[in-house]
């Protein structure tokens, strides 16, 4: 495939998304598998040899709970936020709005400006 993306990440953990990256995943691209499956995962026949032909690349990375889900780590973490432990202004470096989202996007992609975490505040 000439067209699709260069690089796909899939993050939600849905084998209907996980089985998409392939499908959205030019030749020669790279996926990144984020989401943790739940159940099984199965490609059909074409879009496995997609993978195969498209010679993509799928990588694994380690996600950021424990089993079972949510796993301690969330709730520690909510917890330091909750007792203020935890100053989340360090880690938030803009806060824009959903109308904002598109453009600030490809600023970013663009790299027009630095950033850490940028946070949509679905109440502006």
């Amino acid at each position: 495939m000439t067209g699709g993306v260069q690089i796909a990440i899939e993050t939600a953990g849905v084998p209907f998304t996980q089985v998409q990256t392939a499908e959205i995943t030019r030749d020669h691209g790279k996926i990144l598998l984020l989401g943790t499956a739940h159940k099984d995962v199965t490609f059909p026949a074409a879009t496995f040899e997609r993978i195969i032909r498209g010679e993509i690349t799928l990588t694994g990375s380690w996600n950021s709970y424990s089993a079972p889900f949510p796993g301690q780590e969330w709730q520690t973490i909510i917890d330091f936020i909750g007792n203020g432990s935890l100053d989340m202004s360090e880690f938030i470096t803009h806060t824009i709005t959903l109308t904002d989202l598109p453009k600030t996007i490809q600023q970013m992609a663009d790299r027009e400006f630095s950033f850490n975490k940028v946070l949509v505040d679905l109440n502006k």
